[in-house]
């Protein structure tokens, strides 16, 4: 999720890295190329066409395997491992729930409804985990509820998307520069030149 992409970026940027370079790297092509089929798929529920709605699941499995490519490429294990775990714990958070609403993940949509993202034939869009929540939900405290505007997520979806974040971040880490060092090299040649 480009939400989560754009976090690490910041988090990088505020830990004084230059993030621009990110951009550049090869490893992450697949990531860019798959966060726009995932836009594509947004963009087509905005305008009210849903018939890709159930392949939404699918890309987001992708998102772990794509991922997969900067890990190895960087040797990123241990951010990696650490992302799984959390993954993990937002999988069975959302199973939980799940269970506790015959199979279903209750969608409470609030801002969603006010973008035009969220309507009725989103519900009869063929999407065959989600219902529309109500007072009947068992644990709604884990259904989705945290409404961007653009989707919806649940505790345990912001668990699974923590593995981008950390993913991009420890990217971020391994590849961009400090601010201050670059700044310190182009000082330390300014003196060589002299």
């Amino acid at each position: 999720m480009l939400l989560f992409f754009f976090l690490a970026l910041l988090a990088g940027r505020l830990r004084g890295r230059r993030v621009g370079v990110v951009f550049c790297q090869k490893s992450l092509i697949p990531y860019f190329v798959l966060e726009l089929c995932y836009i594509g798929v947004q963009v087509s529920a905005f305008c009210g066409y849903y018939g890709f709605v159930p392949y939404a699941s699918w890309i987001k499995r992708l998102y772990f395997l794509v991922l997969l490519v900067p890990v190895l490429v960087h040797r990123l294990y241990i951010p990696a491992i650490s992302g799984a775990g959390a993954a993990a714990a937002g999988t069975l958070l959302n199973r939980l729930v799940m269970n506790a609403n015959g199979g279903k993940m209750p969608v409470f949509a609030t801002l969603s409804r006010w973008t035009g993202y969220f309507t009725p034939d989103f519900a009869a869009a063929g999407d065959t985990i989600h219902m529309v929540g109500d007072s009947s939900v068992k644990l709604a405290f884990l259904a989705d509820y945290i409404d961007l505007g653009y989707c919806i997520l649940s505790i345990g979806d912001l668990l699974i998307h923590s593995f981008t974040f950390i993913i991009i971040y420890a990217v971020v880490r391994a590849v961009c520069p400090l601010k201050s060092s670059c700044a310190s090299r182009s000082h330390h040649d300014a003196e060589r030149e002299l």
